[in-house]
């Protein structure tokens, strides 16, 4: 039998009584100099991210990965912590719900991501914030999302010297474009829900665990992903 694929969620935490997150199958808060037991979720991005994923890849372990508290605001040492425990952790996926524009952060995001490769391991996160450009998501080896602006769930794949409106901000790498949308809620307008990005991300990272335990172990999950995309959804502009 294989092994379920196991996707850490680096982000608020997850509210574990919700009824659409599913069985959370474990969790850590990681502090700027201390892991301590415990995920509860103060703020909802993270139970909103779970839930998203449980709803698209139901048969993944999704593990909790705290590291906001009171506000959406960490810091790189405390992200970098977080990844370094994915992997002693055997995470298969990181699903990173954040990103920085500061490029003095890269050397040290460089670092995480070869050792994230090194594990034939996966790490999907935003390619950029606001028109710029975002690490770690921009490196080589990370799968790079961006919000889908047309609102559909269906994911597109805008490969390097393909042009796209979305994806705008670079053509040197794989690109994939997704609804930045969480999980439908009844009665509830998509723009009173949360939306973003990080959301985008989640679509992306549950479509990489769809696809997982038939996968051969990669490090270029990049172009594994975007060649087990059916053709409708590769955009080649």
């Amino acid at each position: 039998m294989t092994a379920p694929v196991r996707i850490g969620m680096i982000d608020t935490g997850v509210n574990s009584t919700h009824p659409h997150v599913g069985n959370i199958a474990g969790g850590v808060t990681i502090g700027t100099n201390r892991e301590t037991p415990g995920y509860e979720d103060g703020l909802g991005h993270g139970t909103a991210i779970a839930a998203l994923l449980h709803q698209q890849a139901p048969e993944a372990q999704l593990i909790a990965v705290k590291v906001f508290d009171r506000t959406l605001a960490t810091n790189r040492d405390t992200v970098i912590r977080a990844i370094d425990w994915c992997l002693q952790n055997e995470i298969d996926i990181i699903n990173l719900s954040l990103g920085t524009a500061n490029s003095a952060h890269r050397s040290e995001f460089e670092y995480a991501v070869r050792r994230i490769r090194a594990c034939g391991r996966a790490i999907v996160s935003a390619h950029g914030i606001n028109g710029t450009l975002a690490l770690p998501g921009c490196l080589p080896g990370v799968i790079a999302v961006v919000p889908n602006t047309t609102g559909k769930d269906v994911i597109h794949v805008v490969r390097p010297g393909t042009f796209s409106e979305s994806a705008a901000l670079s053509s040197a790498k794989i690109i994939f474009s997704a609804s930045p949308y969480p999980r439908e809620i009844p009665g509830v307008p998509h723009d009173r829900n949360l939306h973003g990005v990080s959301f985008a991300v989640a679509h992306v990272t549950a479509a990489l665990a769809r696809i997982w335990p038939a996968a051969r172990p990669s490090q270029d999950w990049e172009s594994t992903l975007a060649n087990a995309l059916p053709d409708c959804q590769s955009v080649e502009a």
